[in-house]
């Protein structure tokens, strides 16, 4: 299951909600950044500034879905870099997905002539350890989407979090945010089951839904699949800049007709809803 764009796009939607998890939920949220690397030319999502009391500090969340051997020295990396970059302290939580791709203990350590100089640990949240029921009592909309991983994931659990998103999510999160749900359950229940607790007309409204139309042109022709992609995520950027920023000029449409960088597409539809015009023509620009 690719489980990227979904992890995306619910932190971009529910960032208070995530940070129950990790022990975050007392700081203040002052704002979501996507940070760019600049010495590794990596870019690196879901990086919260927080303050708690007079402290201001960084949370890094990473969302790991596949078995990667590299995980921790990849942390690392990630991890003092940006304290370099903000100057500031910065945590690192990773949030793993599935029991079967739960790596060693999130510990980076240098060792000389087999012995333990130094190490570099990191917050660990293994959702299958989280009771279903515990985390729908919060609640929390960006909870309730996770709960299909979590443990005792019925389907009545599950039914359970589709109507607290209808009753608890600003509306026009909710087809997103069911849309992930429905992503999440699909892994143990048929899409029949799943139809009955969110409507097919819920779900194809949401940008999840429509960037699947995307993933699936990868049985197309590469020449194709490459036309057919930046053609539907301009559809869906064009989508979600004129529902956040309905006046937005021609520059802003002619940039997106012209980005021929489909991350660079789906950053901008991500984050429509927080970034001005002039934040979207940037990263149009620079993709």
């Amino acid at each position: 299951m690719k489980t990227d764009i979904h992890c995306k796009l619910l932190a971009r939607l529910c960032p208070t909600d995530l940070l129950t998890l990790t022990g975050d939920q007392d700081a203040q949220l002052l704002s979501t950044d996507t940070v760019e690397l600049q010495d590794i030319r990596r870019t690196v999502d879901f990086v919260y500034k927080l303050q708690a009391g007079e402290e201001i500090y960084y949370r890094h969340i990473e969302f790991q879905a596949e078995r990667d051997p590299e995980m921790n020295h990849r942390c690392f990396l990630y991890n003092t870099r940006m304290i370099a970059q903000y100057q500031a302290p910065v945590i690192t939580t990773i949030i793993y997905l599935f029991r079967h791709h739960q790596p060693d203990e999130p510990v980076f350590r240098v060792m000389v002539r087999g012995r333990e100089v130094n190490r570099w640990q990191f917050d660990c949240v293994r959702l299958w350890e989280i009771e279903a029921q515990a985390a729908l009592a919060q609640g929390l909309p960006g909870l309730a989407v996770l709960v299909p991983l979590m443990k005792g994931a019925t389907l009545g659990r599950i039914e359970q979090a589709a109507r607290q998103i209808e009753t608890t999510a600003p509306e026009a999160q909710q087809a997103d945010l069911l849309a992930l749900l429905h992503a999440f359950a699909g892994g143990k229940y048929t899409i029949k089951q799943l139809e009955r607790i969110i409507g097919r007309d819920r779900l194809m409204e949401s940008t999840v839904y429509q960037w699947g139309l995307t993933e699936g042109l990868a049985k197309g022709e590469a020449a194709g699949l490459i036309k057919g992609q930046l053609a539907t995520a301009r559809a869906l950027c064009q989508k979600a800049v004129r529902k956040w920023h309905p006046r937005a000029g021609t520059k802003v449409w002619t940039a997106i007709e012209a980005c021929t960088d489909l991350a660079a597409l789906e950053e901008a539809m991500l984050n429509a809803s927080e970034w001005s015009t002039r934040d979207i023509l940037r990263r149009l620009s620079n993709g």
